[in-house]
């Protein structure tokens, strides 16, 4: 029997529900291309989500097919390697919609596991709030403001890039050896190499142009011309 490998990331309903799905669907790819089989998923419990509503998201890579499909038919893991919350204030309490209190965010995280927390803070103020662990486990500390941009994130900014970073250093090296990807992972090819769509059957030869006068100033100088007079 294989091992499994089980990845939760703790966001923001709505807020934060696209850089989780980009952070959980990156670390299954890099496992595909590493050979190794994986699926992403989030809490079924948590739909429909609610705006600033704590939910999560899994990611499981595993070494052969039989161990995935194994851990597949569990509702979700019940422990995991390494928890990632991209809100710091998550580390007082994971309070979701369906859920009675409190539950704190190292619960599922096995002994000598590790927690990536997302915050400007000190590593002694994210311990002071998460909740006691009787197993020892690690802290890692991404600095930066947490992202609640939700799906109108710019695509120039990728906040996910350094937390998949810092996973891929802190994942056992059996998990997967295989570089994160560089490209989006909603799609199979980078979009600085993204071709024009085949429907048309034509590729354009040239850009296209706005419509405006084709000939004299910009339109600001224009205005500004008239204004001096």
């Amino acid at each position: 029997m294989g091992r499994l490998f089980a990845i939760e990331i703790i966001y923001r309903g709505i807020y934060q529900k696209t850089l989780a799905r980009n952070i959980s669907r990156a670390i299954v790819l890099a496992a595909h291309k590493d050979g190794k089989p994986g699926i992403s998923f989030g809490r079924y419990g948590d739909s429909p989500e609610r705006n600033g509503i704590p939910a999560k998201s899994f990611a499981i890579v595993a070494t052969d097919d039989m161990t995935l499909e194994e851990g597949m038919a569990k509702y979700e893991p019940k422990e995991v390697d390494i928890t990632i919350a991209v809100d710091d204030t998550l580390c007082k309490g994971v309070e979701s919609w369906a859920w009675y209190g409190l539950q704190p965010v190292n619960k599922l995280l096995k002994p000598g596991g590790t927690l990536i927390v997302t915050s400007r803070e000190q590593p002694d103020k994210i311990i002071e709030m998460a909740h006691r662990k009787e197993s020892p486990y690690q802290l890692a500390i991404i600095k930066g403001t947490p992202s609640f941009s939700g799906s109108w994130r710019s695509s120039k900014v990728r906040p996910a890039f350094p937390v998949c970073g810092c996973t891929k250093r802190t994942t056992p090296t059996c998990a997967f050896s295989a570089p994160l990807p560089k490209s989006c992972p909603r799609c199979s090819v980078s979009k600085q190499s993204r071709q024009p769509s085949s429907m048309s059957g034509k590729i354009p030869s040239k850009p296209l142009r706005r419509r405006g006068p084709t000939s004299g100033p910009p339109r600001s100088q224009c205005s500004r011309a008239r204004a001096i007079r």
